[in-house]
């Protein structure tokens, strides 16, 4: 059964594209009493063009035997063995956990977007992982469905 949900950081996005243009544009008009030298202008939109192509988007699929959690265009990664997981239910991140790849107290979450997750717990860890999704994933129903196969 393959199933793949994406989520995109629209918030985030935003933010990185405005300040891709920004810093091309101080340059450009000079604003400012010690305007920033065209090297650093270039490592800074540089820096920033390669964060938001690392984390723009969270996609979670489900293919074979792994759930693979994605950011981006795929340099970050986390696979998980379907049969190392005990239960799957829906949750709900307090706000300051916050979006990005955490370590909430009790386990990790990977979340781009939002507050709706789903909690996997392990057979043979005591950890967790959160997944975050968008409020009409239906993919804690896909995971109940393999896991009591």
């Amino acid at each position: 059964m393959k199933h793949t949900e994406t989520q995109i950081g629209w918030h985030i996005n935003i933010f990185f594209i405005l300040v891709i243009i920004l810093f091309p544009v101080l340059y450009l008009f000079q604003i400012g009493t010690n305007p920033t030298p065209l090297f650093l202008t270039i490592i800074f939109t540089l820096i920033f063009i390669v964060v938001f192509l690392i984390f723009y988007k969270l996609s979670i699929s489900i293919d074979g035997d792994y759930i693979r959690i994605t950011y981006g265009i795929g340099i970050i990664q986390k696979n998980i063995k379907i049969t190392d997981i005990a239960s799957v239910k829906k949750v709900r991140n307090k706000w300051y956990y916050g979006w990005g790849i955490r370590f909430i107290g009790k386990g990790w979450l990977y979340n781009i977007s939002g507050l709706d997750a789903i909690e996997l717990s392990f057979k043979n860890k005591s950890s967790i992982v959160r997944i975050g999704i968008s409020k009409s994933s239906n993919l804690e129903n896909k995971l109940n469905q393999i896991i009591t196969k």
